[in-house]
């Protein structure tokens, strides 16, 4: 293991979605997967009241965004961390979160073919030409702004973003 100091810049960061942005597989075990759906219907009662037709995508949703306790969707620094690893960047480290803005997300319904046999899935993603803000510490120092790929369909070619960072000093 390296003694040497570890350094991160802080960086304002400008995140523009280009193909949307689909939000990770929620857990395989069953008792977790209930305990987000059910927080995530919560959520979504509180964004879209008496919308039936959501709340039904909502109760059988099979990808959704973590959400803080006020409901806000974000994604950890991990996600740009892992897209900047892929983008080159083989020891890229990236610490905050991505709060992503209020009604920015979308429930969508496709059928998919899984080991032969035909599935809808419900997915949240993220709208295309949603523009978020943040401030991120990242050990890199020269960033500029890059494209990269993040989400569950990423290697489909969705979740196309373009990344613009500023050096805060």
């Amino acid at each position: 293991m390296s003694n040497e100091k570890s350094n991160f810049y802080l960086y304002n960061t400008v995140i523009k979605v280009k193909r949307h942005v689909y939000a990770p597989y929620l857990s395989s075990i069953k008792v977790l997967k209930a305990k987000q759906i059910e927080q995530l219907e919560e959520c979504y009662k509180k964004q879209y009241e008496n919308d039936e037709e959501l709340a039904n995508l909502v109760k059988h949703i099979d990808n959704a965004f973590k959400r803080d306790s006020q409901c806000n969707a974000f994604i950890g620094g991990e996600v740009i961390s892992g897209a900047l690893r892929q983008a080159g960047y083989s020891n890229a480290i990236v610490r905050g979160v991505i709060n992503i803005p209020p009604k920015s997300t979308s429930i969508e319904t496709r059928v998919v073919t899984v080991k032969e046999k035909i599935t809808t899935i419900n997915a949240e993603y993220i709208e295309p030409n949603t523009e978020i803000q943040t401030k991120l510490l990242i050990n890199i120092p020269d960033l500029k702004t890059i494209q990269l790929y993040i989400g569950s369909r990423r290697a489909k070619g969705y979740g196309l973003i373009e990344a613009s960072f500023t050096l805060l000093k």
